[in-house]
C-alpha cells in the first residue's frame, strides 16, 4: 500500500447500493479490535464506490496493515488501479475529455 496519510478521502463515484448513508450504523457495529486500534487487514470483495473502505481508512487507516479490494467489474478495478498508480495521467486525460466535451456541445 502506498504511503497515504488518512484524512478525509471520500468516494469519487456514485454507486448503486452504496453504503455512504449507512456508515454511522456500520461504525457502531465494527468489531472491538478495530475500535481499540489493533492492526488489521481489510478485504472488500465488492468495492463499488468504496464508501466503507474510505471511511475505515480515514478513521482507522494507521492501523490497517493491508487493504485488498475486488469487484466483478474489471473496469472499476482498473479505475482504482489508475487512481492509485497514475493519478496525474488520469487527471490530464479527464481534462482532455472535458475540453473536447466543451467544444462539441452547444447551449440550448
Amino acid at each position: 500500500m502506498p504511503d497515504i496519510t488518512p484524512s478525509t478521502i471520500k468516494p469519487f463515484l456514485k454507486w448503486a447500493g452504496g453504503k455512504t448513508q449507512l456508515l454511522p450504523d456500520i461504525d457502531k457495529r465494527l468489531p472491538r479490535f478495530i475500535k481499540e486500534h489493533e492492526k488489521f487487514n481489510y478485504v472488500e470483495p465488492f468495492v463499488g464506490s468504496g464508501a466503507v473502505m474510505f471511511f475505515l481508512f480515514n478513521k482507522y487507516g494507521k492501523n490497517m496493515n493491508k487493504i485488498i479490494i475486488n469487484d466483478l467489474n474489471k473496469r472499476l478495478i482498473y479505475l482504482y488501479e489508475t487512481v492509485l498508480h497514475n493519478p496525474t495521467d488520469l487527471v490530464e486525460r479527464m481534462s482532455e475529455i472535458n475540453i473536447h466535451y466543451k467544444k462539441t456541445t452547444h447551449a440550448i
